[in-house]
């Protein structure tokens, strides 16, 4: 499996109703180096463990939709200055995600550093969550970030400062 470049796996857990979720162990996608594409959408997951993804370098897209993530933070892509195993040489960084797709989750907030790991994301879908609470600074860091989708979700009011650094966004 070595020269993989996609994956998908879609177990629909979410139709059981909490019942039945899907955990990842930190080492799931070892030697998956050359994957760029992982689907992993309606499977029940609460979240990766902070080291999973590191394993997968050249990561272009991550489908998380409908599972039951609850913060952005919780699928390891947010740098908490303590990963062990993160990688080789030490960092832990996909610098090639473009697309993010965290649709349909129960997510309540969107803050700062939570995408830290993924500076190059392109296109993040945060759509149907449950998002109240979006901080000043949470697009910090994200350059490239052309694409932002926060439709559906329980927003009472965005800072006034929120796309202070969204330069490239167009929609």
């Amino acid at each position: 499996l070595r020269n993989l470049k996609r994956l998908s796996v879609q177990g629909h857990l979410s139709a059981w109703s909490g019942s039945m979720t899907m955990q990842l162990h930190a080492n799931t996608l070892k030697n998956l180096d050359r994957l760029e594409q992982l689907d992993l959408s309606d499977n029940n997951i609460w979240g990766l463990p902070p080291t999973t993804l590191c394993k997968t370098p050249i990561l272009r897209s991550l489908n998380l939709t409908r599972n039951n993530i609850v913060e952005v933070s919780e699928i390891g892509l947010t740098d908490n200055n303590n990963l062990e195993d993160s990688s080789e040489d030490g960092e832990c960084q996909l610098l090639h995600l473009k697309v993010l797709d965290l649709s349909y989750n129960k997510i309540s907030s969107f803050l700062p550093r939570d995408l830290s790991l993924a500076p190059g994301i392109r296109e993040l879908n945060l759509r149907g969550n449950r998002i109240s609470v979006l901080a000043d600074q949470s697009l910090t860091g994200l350059w490239s970030l052309s694409s932002l989708d926060l439709a559906s979700n329980q927003l009472a009011a965005v800072p006034p400062t929120f796309f202070a650094q969204a330069n490239n966004l167009q929609k």
